[in-house]
């Protein structure tokens, strides 16, 4: 019998039969109806075992040989003459066929799954950042608590490792590229700290190289979504660095800012995250005793000016949109844009009852995210979904934190319960958990599973379509404010008193746990916090 040749088709081997090696399918695959894995060149050559064991774990769907191929061979990345580990495979096919697609779900750009991806076949800093999040996102689709304490090491150990390279990286752009996955591996990781050190590093970076090429524009404007992620997630022991972000937020925005119509809703979406930081800093300095009324006016009448601007441009670049393709990104823009103007009308008010004036707004923000969940099929509390950036959890959060609508708030608890995400930092359990625990104590009781079966907390498609459906020209109209279905008509409103005002959260994922201070209102304009509310509550 003639040996087995080591060159046969990936298939071949593993079954242990003789390959004819007829490329590019073999034709004893073809023959036995079998799907030929294709064959693999030297550099990504291994044994029988360590091909069964590769293709046991790849998620991908197709020829083995193709994911293989686009992972970077050991010599080109490692600088040296030793093999890539096997799991190792398994990990970058995960990022790259899951982590990045997923991620650029919400907003469509080319960072994650094109521009990465190109860096990590040629740079073992940005690999090894790839393998980190790649384990992170393994570790989180398990439920096996050994494996998942396996998992993190090993996403610790290629995230040091990415860190360690760093200083190998030639370019000021590919030092930026990096920081981006660095950022995300220390959110999925919960090292808060290390998480905003990255984000100021990588602002520093922009400050001093202005981004030119299209390519580093989508850096910098990942980097824009990223860091206001980070600003609206504030772990009680790692506050975001809102003083450091302030000082260096002047010269990044005059890079990025444009004029000129858009190209894409990534870059649409960039300059729309870049108001929303503005404004969230501006915001930030009411709270700082050399507060300038003068010096914040003016800044919060220079950003509603270039929103308007803003929303001009909008008009002028989807009227000339034909591809279906992307009418997920259409969604998803909306649903920031409308916090970005909630925002803008409410934070000028003392008086958290302010808010029961603005159910447009809310019940917009909610419409928008059950039409991209339901869209995008990420309904149902199953499968994990993760996004390395922002989607829809902070503005369901804020919806369910802010709305006192008894109708309208538990829409969007309904929706945070109905799916099972995480994007950066944010989860969808420990949202659910925390809006769950501010109604119970603003409304004086116990949730229980009941109103998750209530015809009246479902959005209807009807709402989904019309939100969708407003023009951009309508918000450029002075005074104009989104009409909600939902009215105080028969509802209570909550005492400004019994109302939660902010809350400072305390993380601890490992036990399932999450410990909240409530804030609540003094209900005296000068003074803004009554007493404290403090609890534990239970993950799962």
């Amino acid at each position: 019998m003639a040996p087995r040749s080591k060159k046969g088709c990936i298939s071949c081997r593993i079954r242990r039969v003789k390959c004819d090696e007829t490329k590019p399918h073999c034709l004893r695959c073809q023959t036995s109806r079998r799907v030929c894995d294709g064959y693999l060149d030297d550099a990504h050559a291994m044994s029988r075992r360590q091909l069964a064991h590769v293709v046991r774990n790849l998620s991908v769907i197709g020829p083995v040989a193709r994911a293989l191929s686009q992972s970077p061979p050991s010599d080109a990345v490692m600088g040296r003459r030793q093999p890539v580990a096997i799991q190792d495979y398994v990990y970058f096919d995960l990022f790259r066929s899951v982590t990045a697609p997923a991620t650029d779900a919400f907003i469509p750009s080319d960072f994650w799954h094109h521009d990465l991806l190109q860096l990590a076949h040629a740079e073992p800093a940005v690999w090894h950042a790839t393998l980190a999040l790649g384990a992170l996102h393994q570790r989180w689709d398990l439920a096996a608590t050994t494996d998942k304490d396996a998992l993190i090491r090993t996403a610790i150990k290629h995230y040091a490792a990415a860190m360690a390279q760093a200083k190998n990286l030639d370019s000021p752009a590919k030092l930026l590229a990096l920081t981006l996955p660095l950022i995300a591996a220390a959110n999925m990781l919960g090292f808060w700290n290390e998480s905003h050190t990255h984000i100021l590093s990588a602002l520093r970076l922009l400050t001093q190289n202005a981004p030119t090429s299209p390519e580093s524009r989508r850096i910098a404007f990942t980097l824009s979504r990223m860091d206001m992620l980070s600003m609206t997630f504030s772990d009680s022991k790692a506050p975001y660095p809102f003083d450091a972000s302030a000082a260096l937020y002047s010269p990044v925005h005059a890079h990025l800012r444009q004029g000129n119509p858009f190209q894409s809703y990534s870059e649409a979406s960039g300059n729309l995250f870049l108001l929303l930081r503005e404004i969230m800093l501006t915001d930030e300095s009411l709270s700082h005793t050399e507060y300038d009324p003068a010096a914040y006016a003016a800044a919060r009448s220079d950003v509603k000016q270039r929103l308007v601007e803003f929303e001009g441009q909008m008009a002028a670049w989807e009227a000339r949109q034909t591809d279906p393709s992307i009418a997920s990104a259409a969604i998803s823009i909306r649903i920031y844009h409308a916090l970005m103007r909630l925002i803008m009308h409410a934070t000028l008010s003392a008086s958290e009852c302010s808010l029961d004036l603005c159910l447009g707004y809310f019940e917009r923000i909610v419409a928008l995210s059950s039409a991209f969940l339901r869209q995008e099929n990420l309904l149902g509390r199953g499968k994990l979904h993760l996004s390395l950036e922002s989607a829809v959890i902070m503005p369901l959060w804020d919806s369910g934190k802010r709305c006192r609508h008894p109708v309208l708030r538990r829409a969007a608890l309904r929706l945070l319960r109905n799916t099972n995400r995480h994007e950066g930092m944010w989860r969808s359990d420990g949202a659910a958990k925390t809006v769950e625990a501010i109604i119970a104590t603003e409304e004086g009781q116990q949730l229980n599973d009941d109103y998750m079966v209530d015809d009246r907390y479902v959005v209807t498609k009807d709402q989904e379509a019309a939100a969708i459906a407003l023009p951009w020209d309508a918000w450029v109209v002075p005074g104009f404010h989104p009409q909600s279905t939902y009215t105080w008509e028969g509802f209570h409103r909550i005492p400004e008193t019994s109302r939660v005002r902010d809350v400072l959260v305390l993380s601890r994922f490992d036990h399932h746990e999450l410990d909240l201070r409530l804030l609540m209102c003094s209900g005296d304009p000068t003074i803004p916090y009554g007493p404290a509310k403090d609890l534990t509550i239970k993950l799962y």
